[in-house]
């Protein structure tokens, strides 16, 4: 089911560490293997360069922080992308571009950083992307967090990370440990791994799947 004519493969990027990846993708030059890039982002004076051939979602966080206080970073993008999402369906130019027809299939990798803000948007956008894909029957979703090697997970961060694996709103999850200065492109060959050998998402056990560990040496093969 992962493969075909109709078969496509889209990345959606958070925060910084989904820019990364996406600029990675953007300068890809291989034709009928780069996947269709897409940077939702808060809209703002400061242009955020995610690469030319990369679609923005731009959100608008104005009146959203209605609420008594200062409003902490992560709620005010999580309000944000509420404000522009549908019911059970991610913001309209996201989904008028995901599908190419009504019986297309699409794996789409969602990126995002283990200790940044926008982990409080992954939750809402992996449960849009499952309901607006029929749960199964017309894509997939990938879930891709990536951090640095070690990393202490605290506070909201953490409670998020704990909502995740309580609900799992995914079809298949990684979590990318490398240093900054190699982390998008160890992302980015995984992502062109599972799109050349899509049996990479399939499970083929019986019962309980259990975590693993999944380590690139070198760049994928052809």
């Amino acid at each position: 089911a992962l493969r075909g004519p109709d078969a496509e493969n889209a990345v959606i990027g958070l925060g910084d560490a989904g820019r990364g990846v996406l600029g990675l993708l953007s300068a890809l030059r291989e034709p009928g293997i780069a996947p269709r890039g897409f940077y939702i982002e808060l809209e703002s004076s400061r242009v955020r360069d995610a690469g030319e051939k990369t679609v923005q979602i731009l959100l608008d966080a104005a009146g959203e922080g209605e609420s008594s206080g200062v409003p902490r970073y992560g709620d005010l993008l999580r309000a944000a992308y509420r404000a522009a999402a549908g019911v059970d369906k991610p913001p309209a130019l996201l989904a008028e571009n995901l599908l190419a027809s009504p019986d297309s299939r699409v794996t789409v990798h969602v990126i995002a950083g283990l200790e940044d803000p926008w982990v409080a948007v992954i939750s809402d956008l992996l449960l849009d992307l499952r309901s607006f894909l029929g749960r199964g029957t017309r894509g997939r979703v990938v879930l891709h967090l990536v951090t640095r090697p070690s990393p202490r997970v605290k506070g909201s961060f953490r409670a998020a990370m704990e909502d995740l694996e309580r609900t799992r709103p995914f079809d298949e999850a990684f979590i990318v440990c490398a240093s900054e200065e190699v982390l998008a492109r160890k992302v980015l060959e995984l992502i062109l791994l599972t799109i050349r050998a899509p049996e990479l998402l399939l499970h083929h056990g019986i019962g309980p799947r259990g975590g693993g560990v999944f380590e690139l040496r070198g760049r994928p093969r052809s």
